[in-house]
């Protein structure tokens, strides 16, 4: 890597593209799918008290999941069975 007088933040500052609108239009489909999802496995309705404990568990195990198979199931399984 070539030295520079640059501090890291200005050279952050200068690579940094705001997200253009393709990627805007992608990542709010992303969002209502995973919302969707949510709902389906009615994991809408979990309280703040759960939220953290699905999170301090799959900090716990975490585990390789193929992104094709990523969902709010399978990221979230104690939840998932407690709302079934």
């Amino acid at each position: 890597m070539p030295k520079t007088n640059k501090s890291k933040s200005e050279i952050t500052r200068k690579e940094w593209r705001p997200p253009s609108s393709a990627d805007l239009a992608k990542f709010r489909e992303i969002l209502r799918l995973v919302q969707e999802d949510a709902k389906r496995a009615g994991l809408d309705k979990m309280t703040m008290r759960q939220i953290n404990a699905e999170i301090a568990a799959a900090r716990e195990a975490y585990l390789f999941i193929p992104f094709e198979q990523l969902t709010l199931t399978t990221l979230l399984p104690k939840a998932a069975a407690q709302a079934a």
